[in-house]
């Protein structure tokens, strides 16, 4: 992501400040992310508080899905969005 002087891009200049090879190879490098890994190890246990419902939008979920697969047996239906250009390109 390009994002010059600290400043936050907003949603019309996106499209032009947004890498997203950049994005991809970051999120396929940094398996051993804490943040990631703190999530993949909670949420188990945070889905099985949660009663079931019948769908699970899993918005920006990025190029996996090992955050919404948690909530397998929790939910009949689970829908997985994510907008990437080169996402597409590269199928």
């Amino acid at each position: 992501m390009t994002i010059e002087n600290d400043t936050i891009v907003g949603l019309d200049g996106l499209e032009s400040n947004f890498d997203s090879q950049a994005y991809l190879s970051d999120f396929y490098q940094r398996v051993d992310d804490p943040a990631m890994q703190m999530m993949i190890m909670l949420l188990p246990s945070i889905a099985e508080r949660i009663d079931c419902y019948d769908n699970l939008l899993d918005f920006g979920a990025g190029p996996t899905i090992h955050v919404s697969v948690v909530f397998r047996n929790k939910v009949n239906n689970v829908s997985i969005y994510i907008f990437i250009i080169i996402s597409y390109q590269n199928t």
